[in-house]
């Protein structure tokens, strides 16, 4: 009998430990410690941690929310991600968002829709820039995209702390649903007729952004009331989408601020 209680200890364990998110990065690591320093496990730090100003003002503050320090070689940092700047964080939770309290809210809110965007550099920069915008969330396919991997949240920046990311098995379904109490969806396409300067957008604005080489898809682009270009002078390529991605949620909040 202790045999198999073993066993489903050490799978409780496992799956426990397979939730926490690992963000590397100075500014990612500050952030998290700054809003959800409860939810940080243990906080790992190159072994010349102390030779580093900035890594020694994360120790510090660490120590004082009593969070784990445990120091480790570049080469164990480096299986995360590259860039990770000596420190990363395990955090046990990521931010939530309430969908029904944003379908019933009158209060003007962005979401952020990517169809199958892979690169998680281009999640982190988005999630970045939906954290400084206020999107209230980003939402990713189940498959074939970026999810909150070591690399995005690094990126990111502190984005990955405040902008919530939902897993969606159908992109059709999300929007239609979000639809029904109010939003408007519009979608980035280079052939749209109508361009980002001259749409007059909603308070309740979804931006459905596609992959970095296909765009959307044809199910994700009908579940679209419109489909929006930015006006380019260079024909023949397009933006990266996490600047296409900026650019519509700049545009977005200037609209909704000179209202």
């Amino acid at each position: 009998m202790a045999k198999p209680q073993k066993k489903i200890q050490q799978k409780q364990q496992q799956k426990s430990q397979q939730k926490l998110r690992i963000t590397p990065g100075i500014h990612s690591v500050n952030e998290a410690i700054k809003i959800r320093p409860q939810a940080i496990k243990k906080i790992e730090v190159k072994e010349s941690w102390q030779k580093n100003i900035e890594l020694k003002k994360i120790v510090d503050a660490a120590e004082k929310k009593n969070i784990p320090i445990k120091e480790v070689s570049g080469q164990k940092l480096n299986q995360y991600c590259e860039g990770h700047q000596g420190v990363t964080a395990h955090i046990a939770e990521s931010p939530e968002l309430d969908l029904e309290s944003l379908k019933n809210s009158d209060e003007p809110a962005i979401i952020v829709v990517l169809d199958e965007v892979e690169d998680p550099h281009n999640l982190g920069a988005i999630l970045r820039t939906s954290w400084l915008l206020g999107v209230k969330g980003v939402v990713v396919t189940e498959r074939r995209s970026a999810h909150l991997t070591p690399t995005a949240c690094k990126v990111a920046c502190g984005g990955a702390e405040h902008v919530p990311v939902l897993i969606e098995p159908s992109l059709f379904d999300f929007i239609n649903d979000l639809k029904s109490s109010g939003f408007w969806s519009y979608g980035l396409g280079a052939e749209a007729s109508s361009t980002l300067w001259t749409v007059d957008l909603p308070e309740k604005t979804i931006w459905v952004l596609g992959a970095e080489s296909k765009g959307l898809r044809s199910s994700t682009e009908k579940a679209c009331d419109e489909i929006v270009s930015i006006p380019q002078t260079a024909a023949g390529a397009s933006f990266n989408v996490s600047v296409a991605g900026a650019m519509a949620l700049g545009e977005t909040v200037r609209q909704l601020t000179k209202n």
